[in-house]
């Protein structure tokens, strides 16, 4: 199972989207001394022809420029896999950024260009991080939008609670479980790339009108 480091959703087909995080997984993964040319990205693939365009420009520098700065101390280091092993499954926490603070610290981070959801340092994935960090490093999650760098750190007893979680969800998995949820649409549905073909019989649309 994989965690982070993953940039798919709605809004990656939007032009504004693209070039913001072209930009971005362009400063992360460049020459740890470059800062890659945000014009670039932008003329490339923005949305040029768009009313908004200058305003989605503005806003999409700012995501930008604020990423910049908060690295500006850091020496950013080879990015890598870490590794855990919960339950039967391995789980494989790739971090968007990783970092030498000024002081020596370790920072691995994972970055979002939206905003800060109310369970976001407490979620699953921020105890993967967690775990997967270990003693050798801090863990941030960076929201863009709110410009906001949100340190990771789970008490034991939420970190085993949620751990009991992750080893239940890899269970079902494996297991094949995959309950249907009525309120999901296939092409949203986190299981789509997984589930098996259609049961047989008719096919039954709902809310035609």
């Amino acid at each position: 199972m994989q965690i982070g480091h993953d940039h798919r959703n709605d809004r990656s087909r939007s032009p504004e989207y693209a070039a913001v995080q072209g930009a971005i997984d362009a400063l992360l993964n460049g020459p740890s001394n470059e800062i890659p040319d945000f014009d670039e990205y932008w003329q490339a693939r923005g949305p040029a022809e768009n009313a908004n365009a200058e305003d989605y420009e503005v806003a999409g520098r700012r995501l930008f420029d604020f990423l910049i700065t908060l690295r500006k101390s850091d020496k950013p280091l080879a990015l890598c896999d870490f590794e855990i092993d919960i339950g039967a499954a391995k789980i494989v926490v790739k971090p968007d950024d990783y970092v030498e603070r000024s002081d020596g610290r370790l920072v691995f981070r994972r970055i979002w260009t939206g905003r800060k959801t109310s369970n976001a340092t407490e979620s699953l994935d921020a105890a993967a991080y967690q775990l997967a960090a270990g003693r050798d490093a801090e863990v941030e999650f960076v929201f863009l939008t709110d410009e906001v760098a949100a340190p990771i750190s789970l008490s034991q007893k939420k970190i085993k609670n949620r751990q009991d979680k992750i080893v239940d969800a890899v269970g079902k998995i494996l297991s094949g479980d995959f309950p249907p949820n009525p309120n999901r649409t296939c092409p949203r549905c986190p299981h789509f790339f997984v589930c098996g073909n259609p049961p047989d019989g008719p096919l039954i649309k709902k809310n035609l009108n």
